[in-house]
Order: structure tokens, then C-alpha cells, then sequence
């Protein structure tokens, strides 16, 4: 299964994300915020998408 990183600081819309990219057949790694996320980023997930 194809990893994806999500982060963002609003609690609700990570969760939604991370519900939708579950649904389309990815395994969500999910953050809170940028040091959490570049940790996992460390890990190699497939896809990134930043957000500015």
C-alpha cells in the first residue's frame, strides 16, 4: 500500500484528509505540524504535497 504524508495544524481537516486518502487506497501517516512531519518525511513516504 502506497504511503502518503498529511499534515496540517487544524485537527479536523487532517482527519478528513487522512479518512479520504485512506478511502482512495493509501496508508495516511499523519502529522500535526512540521517537525512531526519531516520526521515521518524521513521515513519515505511516496507522495508529498506541500501546501503553502
Amino acid at each position: 500500500m502506497t504511503r502518503v504524508l498529511v499534515v496540517d495544524d487544524d485537527p479536523v481537516q487532517l482527519r478528513l484528509t487522512a479518512e479520504i486518502a485512506n478511502r482512495a487506497g493509501f496508508k495516511p501517516l499523519t502529522a500535526t505540524g512540521g517537525r512531526t512531519g519531516a520526521g515521518h518525511s524521513a521515513r519515505g513516504p511516496q507522495y508529498r504535497r506541500h501546501d503553502p
